[in-house]
């Protein structure tokens, strides 16, 4: 017997519509928030975007791969490499920490 929860919740339209809000809240913070060790002034209007579609963006990825993770989950009822990963790429990407794997992509090249 299927769950009910993820047949009403998960595979209708209401999961993109949670995903929609939770990314523009992320988007908002994005939009809001810079850390003052690193930028002590002010961002400019380029920075505010890039930062809020940046964050916006990781977080509706992050909803797109725990959507693709549950339809693989009921169709294939068990765990392979290929979930865990697209698991661990939401929950990244669902929490707000995109930009943090950016910045460590970025300081690695140094």
């Amino acid at each position: 017997m299927k769950n009910l929860l993820l047949d009403n919740l998960i595979l209708s339209n209401w999961i993109w519509f949670i995903a929609f809000l939770s990314s523009l809240v992320w988007g908002i913070y994005g939009w809001v928030y810079w850390e003052e060790e690193k930028k002590p002034k002010k961002k400019n209007l380029m920075e505010r975007v890039a930062d809020s579609l940046s964050e916006f963006m990781g977080s509706f990825a992050g909803w797109f791969c725990f959507y693709i993770v549950i339809l693989r989950l009921q169709s294939f009822d068990k765990l392979g490499s290929f979930d865990i990963f697209l698991g661990s790429i939401a929950v990244i990407g669902i929490c707000g920490y995109s930009y943090r794997i950016i910045e460590l992509l970025k300081r690695d090249k140094n």
